[in-house]
């Protein structure tokens, strides 16, 4: 009988430990997923205004352009400068946000004044006032507006991607240049280099190649390098 109880006792705890997890297993991995664009196939987003849509937009860009003034103030000349900074005045303008482009319009003159040629004068506008209280209080809306913002978020990194590529694709034309290549073609390939990692936010590159561009544009003599060496904007 003792002998029945000790196993009734043991198919006891064993049944009782059964369910409980085991520390020391490992884990299930975890499914990580990087979007795509091709995960946005299907939505359109119909529900958000063009003016809404348009503006989110722009002030995604107004985020980026803001980065790249930032660069060229630390390694770039006068042009790259006022190009920047008259592309960051834009893209306030476009998003709606007035009190920026205030600030940005006064700036982007003052910034260009010593590349006069590249000044364009730009009048006072009326900003169109913006209601966004559907989108903040409608489910659905809000719910497709944050879609949105992520949609823009994966394009702008894959617009980076395909920026970098060009700027490697550019920067290996340097190098067969230095081979049997003249100044101009250096200055130009340099120049592009340059623009295109500026572009794609990789300041290590950027302040690499528009030191070599600055150089190489300056042997090349007055026709490119003015154009090079002198403004970001072309």
């Amino acid at each position: 009988m003792i002998r029945n109880i000790s196993i009734a006792l043991i198919c006891l705890l064993l049944l009782a430990c059964e369910g409980q997890p085991d520390l020391d297993a490992p884990s299930p991995a975890t499914k990580t997923h990087d979007k795509t664009l091709d995960d946005f196939k299907t939505s359109d987003w119909n529900d958000l205004s063009d003016s809404y849509t348009n503006r989110v937009r722009a002030a995604s860009e107004a985020d980026e352009a803001f980065q790249r003034y930032a660069l060229s103030t630390k390694y770039g000349t006068n042009g790259d400068i006022c190009h920047a900074s008259m592309v960051l005045t834009t893209a306030y303008a476009e998003a709606g946000d007035e009190e920026n482009w205030k600030k940005w319009d006064r700036k982007s003159r003052k910034d260009c004044l010593p590349d006069s040629q590249h000044w364009e004068k730009r009048e006072e506008s009326n900003f169109p006032k913006h209601d966004d209280r559907a989108i903040t209080q409608d489910p659905k809306l809000k719910s497709e507006a944050a879609e949105y913002q992520e949609y823009l978020r994966v394009a702008t990194g894959g617009a980076r991607r395909w920026r970098l590529s060009d700027a490697n694709s550019y920067a290996d034309s340097y190098q067969h240049d230095l081979s049997g290549g003249t100044f101009d073609d250096r200055c130009t390939h340099a120049f592009n280099a340059s623009s295109q990692y500026l572009e794609a936010l990789d300041e290590a590159n950027y302040a690499k190649w528009k030191g070599i561009q600055k150089a190489d544009c300056t042997s090349a003599g007055d026709t490119i390098a003015t154009r090079a060496a002198s403004s970001g904007a072309y």
